[in-house]
């Protein structure tokens, strides 16, 4: 309930200052030593100092309503799309949730695809099923993109200096030195990736361009997909809600906010919305919406 409550925060800068008496009152009782935990039959190296391990530490999982919600049930040889993985707490959970299924994991920055990897290594008969590739998912592909990543959100500790903090979410961009960007249209035809139950995108306001590259895999697949949207990503992009209104709307798809599973509107969409904070919002075909 209260991971729940945190991610609902309208301000993201309020999120990470709770975060951050959380830690302070987590390392007095387990130290700042990074560690091995299992949660939910999944093994992680956490480091406590970092907003999402803080999060998965204490409340035993991340985000439940991307897997546990009326919309995405995901069958047992589920193909699924991981965009934006970070270091695998939802490509991890997907290959659980999906015994015989595959997951694509895409991950830019160098910082957090270490982790991804240390993960893997934690978890071999997850990883089996699981395929990396270090590279930006975008509207168009390119040797190198000049896209900046945010991947760790310092809750405790120190963070370096060098790096560049984002003004409203406070997350550091990490090194993408050498990651390219493809799209998905380009990457499921070149890997013959006929089917996708699910595409998972969490990009920190560039989810637009992710979905701008991917028309073709959703007229094809008709796969589910979970996004995360809020208003200021959008305000930085220069887009608004309506455009995934008209993106969706003309691939016959229909709009949810998972954490509430209301429907997402034009007359619903600036309370469903936050302004200042992010939810994550699912679309799914409509002649698949039961009533």
């Amino acid at each position: 309930m209260l991971e729940k409550a945190l991610q609902r925060l309208p301000l993201t800068k309020l999120k990470i200052t709770l975060a951050k008496v959380l830690y302070a009152a987590t390392v007095l009782v387990f130290g700042k030593k990074k560690r091995v935990i299992e949660r939910d039959g999944i093994r992680y190296e956490v480091d406590l100092s970092e907003g999402i391990d803080l999060s998965l530490f204490l409340f035993g999982a991340f985000q439940k309503h991307i897997t546990a919600n009326r919309y995405s049930r995901i069958p047992e040889d589920a193909v699924i799309i991981d965009v934006g993985a970070n270091f695998g707490i939802m490509s991890l959970r997907f290959a659980k949730a999906a015994p015989r299924g595959t997951v694509y994991a895409f991950e830019p920055t160098h910082f957090a695809l270490s982790r991804l990897r240390t993960n893997l290594g934690l978890n071999p008969e997850l990883a089996a099923r699981i395929h990396v590739t270090n590279a930006f998912v975008s509207d168009s592909n390119t040797d190198e993109a000049r896209i900046t990543a945010f991947a760790s959100w310092k809750v405790g500790g120190s963070r370096e200096s060098n790096e560049a903090l984002h003004p409203m979410h406070w997350g550091s961009a990490k090194s993408t030195a050498g990651a390219g960007a493809v799209t998905l249209d380009e990457f499921t035809a070149k890997n013959s990736v006929q089917r996708i139950d699910l595409i998972k995108i969490d990009t920190d306001g560039h989810e637009f361009e992710v979905l701008r590259g991917a028309k073709e895999t959703l007229r094809r697949t008709r796969s589910n997909v979970i996004f995360e949207v809020g208003g200021y990503m959008m305000k930085e992009k220069g887009i608004d809600f309506g455009f995934y209104l008209g993106y969706f709307g003309e691939l016959g798809y229909r709009l949810f906010d998972a954490p509430t599973g209301r429907e997402v509107l034009a007359s619903t969409m600036d309370e469903l919305i936050p302004l200042n904070g992010t939810t994550d919002v699912i679309a799914v075909p409509a002649d698949r919406v039961q009533a």
